[in-house]
């Protein structure tokens, strides 16, 4: 089964204007989320649900962005699991 692709560049502004300003948000709103569009913040949230929400209100269905306030993003990493063997070409 393949994976759809998605085109994540359509946050590009919104993630820098997250990324530009991440030291103020964590002073302001640690753990909560920010909803941003563009280069505007439009509030901070207790949770995404709330935050999701807001953002249907302000925006409709339309994409919007959606991130946890912390002071370093958190990375998952799982290992891949597969049934078919794979070759690696060195």
């Amino acid at each position: 089964m393949e994976m759809p692709e998605y085109d994540v560049s359509i946050f590009d502004e919104e993630s820098a204007f997250f990324e530009k300003n991440r030291a103020d948000f964590v002073k302001k709103a640690l753990r909560k989320y920010a909803l941003i569009k563009g280069s505007r913040l439009v509030g901070f949230y207790e949770t995404s649900l709330a935050a999701y929400e807001a953002g249907l209100e302000e925006f409709g269905n339309v994409p919007f962005f959606i991130k946890e306030v912390l002071p370093k993003d958190i990375i998952i990493a799982a290992p891949i699991i597969s049934w078919e063997p794979i070759n690696i070409h060195l």
